[in-house]
């Protein structure tokens, strides 16, 4: 329960902190829910909105070490599943963007998100954009959010996942979306269900895409020491 006086976002920030104990990577903000891995790559890194804690390790090990990646962590668990996060995500995303600024030469970044992440991570997007950031692209897995942001976007589904994919019901209304709140779009369906795009035997084509993708942007972010 929050503190008497305590906004709903320290709140939130304060249960994100707890969640994120022991989660591998460095820390990048005093409360531990903005971290790095592979700090020592030579790669430009890739920020990514995870929901659980499998998900950065497993991504992690199938980028390899060669390959920075940031992360932080979306309201799952931390907001009822039936409360609108719209709200929340915002001032979550701001927090985010301060603590990546100082930490990026350029703010030349690709990133990425899962499901419930995709909203939080696509108004970081537009947060750092409207800041002189560079994005060079961005990936979104399982949801289509309407949040224009202006570059391109990798959009993955799964087969075994249709009541996620918009495509799979409305693929003209999907697609007029897409180009919308994108500069260019690629979708791809892959063979997966639901919360699985992280787990051994799924992760390993993911993040193959991703890698493929965000190469063919030719971005060159760098990080800073």
């Amino acid at each position: 329960m929050a503190s008497t006086g305590m906004s709903q976002h320290e709140t939130h920030l304060d249960a994100l902190g707890r969640l994120m104990r022991g989660w591998p990577g460095e820390a990048l903000d005093p409360r531990g829910i903005v971290r790095i891995v592979n700090r020592g790559g030579s790669k430009p890194p890739i920020f990514w909105v995870f929901n659980a804690r499998h998900e950065p390790e497993n991504f992690a090990r199938e980028l390899g070490q060669d390959q920075p990646l940031i992360y932080a962590r979306s309201l799952h668990l931390v907001m009822p599943p039936d409360q609108d996060r719209a709200a929340a995500n915002l001032p979550l995303a701001r927090y985010y963007a301060q603590v990546l600024t100082p930490n990026l030469t350029g703010l030349h970044l690709f990133l990425g998100a899962n499901c419930q992440g995709a909203r939080l991570m696509l108004e970081l997007t537009r947060i750092l954009r409207g800041n002189g950031g560079r994005v060079s692209g961005v990936c979104v897995i399982s949801a289509l959010p309407d949040i224009e942001v202006g570059v391109p976007a990798l959009l993955i589904y799964g087969s075994r996942d249709p009541q996620h994919d918009p495509f799979f019901f409305d693929a003209v209304s999907a697609q007029k979306q897409a180009s919308r709140c994108f500069a260019t779009v690629r979708r791809i369906v892959i063979d997966a269900g639901h919360g699985q795009y992280a787990v051994e035997g799924t992760v390993e084509t993911v993040v193959a895409r991703v890698q493929e993708f965000s190469v063919s942007l030719n971005s060159r972010p760098v990080f800073s020491a």
